[in-house]
């Protein structure tokens, strides 16, 4: 019994990493120069992540 319980721990101490969640940061331009085609750029890029929410 005593195996099968440290079994289970270390599955899933080896599993937490899989679990966790991804980030994916939003590097565009939304002010200075580029701010007109860069804040639709970034509404959208942050739209399709949200997608997969």
């Amino acid at each position: 019994m005593k195996r099968l319980a440290t079994a289970t721990v270390a599955a899933v101490m080896a599993a937490a990493p899989v679990m966790a969640d991804l980030v994916f940061p939003s590097l565009s331009y939304r002010t200075g120069a580029y701010a007109a085609g860069g804040i639709p750029f970034a509404d959208g890029y942050a739209d399709y992540y949200d997608a997969f929410e």
